[in-house]
């Protein structure tokens, strides 16, 4: 993208849409600032944007809807991928430079974070904010709580940020909520290693423990579901 031999700073960012094409956010030689999007199997690219605006700002698919969103000084506009109509505009509490948005796997929330520290999560379907996380400043006057980059966990639940020289994983569930998940797998865990009844997933990993020891206690297959022992303790009835 630059020319050989002119040395350039190149801020980059990238995401792949729902069409195979990619939308790209980067710096060219001289003033203009750019938003493209191309066919990357073609080298032509069509320009989105071209006014100006901070190159810090990213770029980021919707995974499951033909759409993107691309952040601008003040201001992250969801686009069409097709036709690059503006859907949406967010302005709330974006009132500074963003350095990143990121979708959570799922698409529901786009996360958004800006040069002042501050993480915001919005929802997807009307793009109104439903959570603003502030992150401290460093100890040290010179050190900025700059938010440079976003990803969330596979499962959608955990959102990490890097900054300046601090890591912050924000995570989406109560204490409460993961304890009880905990023991609900806990106990479904028991029942396959005893060879009860009890869940496909729970008797998969009960199945892998078998082959990893070599072992299988008192004949029983854990892959195969048995009736429950009654015990006289119905703690499963949560």
């Amino acid at each position: 993208m630059l020319p050989a031999g002119e040395p350039a700073t190149l801020y980059h960012h990238a995401a792949l849409l729902a069409n195979g094409k990619l939308v790209q956010r980067h710096t060219t030689p001289g003033p203009s600032r750019l938003v493209v999007v191309r066919d990357p199997r073609e080298p032509a690219a069509t320009v989105v944007l071209e006014d100006g605006s901070y190159t810090y700002t990213g770029v980021a698919a919707h995974p499951t809807k033909n759409e993107y969103a691309s952040g601008e000084y003040r201001l992250i506009r969801i686009r069409d991928a097709d036709t690059n109509a503006v859907l949406h505009e967010i302005s709330d509490g974006s009132d500074s430079r963003v350095y990143c948005i990121a979708y959570s796997p799922d698409g529901s929330r786009l996360a958004i974070a800006t040069e002042d520290g501050r993480v915001l999560i919005l929802e997807t379907q009307f793009y109104e904010r439903v959570a603003r996380f502030q992150i401290p400043p460093a100890a040290h006057p010179s050190d900025r709580n700059y938010i440079f980059n976003l990803v969330w966990t596979p499962d959608g639940k955990r959102l990490i940020t890097t900054g300046t020289n601090r890591l912050f994983i924000f995570e989406s569930e109560r204490p409460f909520a993961r304890e009880h998940k905990l023991g609900v797998w806990t106990r479904d865990l028991d029942r396959a290693r005893r060879g009860v009844e009890a869940s496909d997933a729970a008797r998969r990993v009960a199945a892998i423990e078998l082959w990893t020891t070599h072992e299988s206690p008192n004949g029983i297959d854990a892959a195969a579901p048995q009736a429950d022992e009654p015990d006289g303790n119905d703690e499963d009835a949560v």
